[in-house]
């Protein structure tokens, strides 16, 4: 059975673990980088590498860890989506509510809408980009309902 209690919870990664990231990324072994395709297969090796030895040797893991910290954190056990998110703004004290969610997230929002009406002030979404047609799609289907002449 589920416990309905909410505790706090702090950001404490112990050091062990960020020194170990530090040495992952030092032995990181980066691919060639394809020729003349900038960002058009992905991430450039050039950029990775770069964004690998800031995180290594510039980030300020306890910087940041201190400034989350500053924020109240809060941990529950919930299940079923929408009615998980409904329960939890229930058990954090919110009368109402709003809720955005993009991609996947625009499906539980969704969901959150119907499921929890009396609560939820404004649902909004962003469909998933697959369940948009596509520019073509949308053309030919304008097209079907055009006037035609006589």
């Amino acid at each position: 059975m589920l416990s309905t209690e909410i505790h706090p919870f702090r950001i404490e990664i112990p050091q062990a673990d960020l020194d170990d990231l530090r040495e992952r990324l030092a032995r990181t072994r980066w691919p060639d980088q394809l020729p003349d395709v900038g960002w058009s297969r992905g991430v450039p090796v050039g950029y990775l590498k770069n964004l690998a030895e800031y995180w290594r040797t510039g980030y300020d893991w306890r910087t940041q860890e201190a400034r989350l910290n500053e924020i109240p954190q809060f941990t529950t056990e919930l299940a079923r989506v929408a009615r998980a998110w409904a329960e939890l703004m229930r058990r954090l004290g919110y009368d109402r509510y709003a809720a955005h969610g993009g991609d996947t997230g625009a499906l539980i929002s969704r969901a959150l809408g119907l499921a929890d009406q009396e609560h939820l002030g404004s649902p909004h979404v962003t469909p998933p980009s697959d369940v948009l047609p596509r520019k073509a799609e949308r053309n030919e289907r304008f097209e079907q309902f055009q006037p035609r002449g006589h």
